[in-house]
């Protein structure tokens, strides 16, 4: 079972989600998560995710004194025979806690394995949750002793999962700002909104949710923007896998598209097909 952790507009995140899996394979968690029935879930092929993570197990209580103990014990038993140093943070969604509270908590778990001579790290937070931000940048999730324990209300119960990486802001960040061609008049979609408007459209048939499971794709389906613009969208599906074609109505934005296209074909050798980049009324 996976968990993911939802961003500013929820609705957006579930939506996406249920496209992707099914809704039939959600159980949404309030306006901050989702549980997901599967055995794979990549937080870079989505838009509107912040985290993922794989849960490991539950608590019969909401109250954090509760939760916190249970989650001491387990990963001071886990963690006891660790070799190397770890690097350690907590988040919890939907609880009712404090940032001091949940301090602690990593405080003594920090204590109890330093007696079995493990060495911990602590990622300190003035929040109750860690940002996208300080997990992306300390890699939490990302290698085994790299840690961060994501705590999330479920009902009356408490799901305890370990983060499997947050939105890579830097990659997001290189895919937006470094393209040659920007256009501030006519706007500039941002990438990550790109990948939810695909993956709403497409939902599970797309090269790159396949591979995630393992199937084979022997023809790549096709995508077509008819308003390219500076060719967010193009890029976005390229790099999940899509033949990507585009027109614009504008001269210019095609000539946009285009540059933006071979750039980023060149930096990032996407597995998709960059097919034709057009002048064409997408009304008529």
């Amino acid at each position: 079972m996976k968990i993911a952790i939802l961003g500013r507009q929820p609705s957006i995140g579930i939506a996406e989600l249920e496209s992707v899996f099914g809704g039939d394979k959600i159980r949404v968690l309030g306006d901050y998560a989702c549980l997901i029935e599967t055995e794979k879930l990549n937080v870079s092929h989505f838009g509107s995710i912040l985290k993922t993570g794989q849960v490991v197990f539950e608590v019969n209580s909401t109250d954090w004194r509760d939760v916190s103990k249970k989650i001491t014990k387990i990963f001071e038993h886990d963690f006891a025979d660790f070799s190397g140093k770890i690097t350690l943070g907590i988040s919890t969604y939907g609880l009712k806690t404090r940032a001091n509270e949940v301090s602690k908590t990593g405080t003594i778990i920090k204590q109890k394995l330093k007696n079995h001579g493990v060495s911990v790290r602590i990622i300190p937070s003035k929040n109750t949750e860690l940002s996208t931000a300080i997990s992306h940048n300390n890699k939490l999730g990302l290698s085994e002793k790299k840690i961060e324990i994501l705590v999330v209300r479920g009902g009356k119960k408490t799901i305890i999962a370990l983060s499997e990486g947050a939105q890579n802001i830097t990659s997001y960040a290189r895919r937006d700002q470094n393209r040659p061609k920007r256009d501030a008049f006519v706007g500039m979609l941002p990438p990550k909104l790109a990948q939810t408007m695909i993956n709403l459209g497409v939902g599970e048939n797309q090269p790159q949710i396949q591979a995630l499971f393992g199937k084979k794709t022997f023809e790549k389906p096709e995508i077509l923007d008819p308003f390219c613009g500076t060719g967010t969208v193009i890029q976005e599906a390229l790099l999940k896998g899509f033949k990507v074609n585009g027109t614009d109505l504008s001269e210019k934005m095609v000539e946009f598209s285009k540059e933006n296209s071979d750039w980023f074909v060149r930096e990032f050798k996407p597995h998709g097909e960059l097919g034709e980049i057009y002048e064409a009324d997408a009304i008529i």
